[in-house]
C-alpha cells in the first residue's frame, strides 16, 4: 500500500506546534482517523485548548477526527507480544 500523503502533513502540522518527535498513522476502516503519538514530553500541550487547536490544524490535512494515542512508547505492540 501507497504511503498516506496526509501523514506528512499532519506531522508539519504538529511541527508548526512545536511538537517535535511526534508520531502518526492512518486508523479506523475509513481511514479518517490521525492516530497521534508525542513524547512524553508534549503529553501536557494536548489537553485543553491548545491541543484542540494542534488537533484542528492536523485534521486540514484531510482527517476527520484526531485521535491521541494512550499507548506507552516503551510498552510492546499487543499484535506482536
Amino acid at each position: 500500500m501507497t504511503a498516506d500523503p496526509r501523514v506528512p502533513l499532519a506531522l508539519a502540522a504538529l511541527a508548526e506546534h512545536g511538537i517535535a518527535g511526534a508520531d502518526v498513522s492512518v486508523e479506523g476502516h475509513e481511514r479518517e482517523m490521525a492516530a497521534v503519538r508525542v513524547p512524553a514530553d508534549a503529553w501536557e500541550r494536548m489537553i485543553g485548548d491548545e491541543g484542540a487547536r494542534i488537533a484542528a490544524a492536523v485534521k486540514v490535512a484531510g482527517f476527520r477526527y484526531v485521535a491521541l494515542d494512550l499507548a506507552d512508547d516503551d510498552e510492546p505492540d499487543s499484535a506482536t507480544a
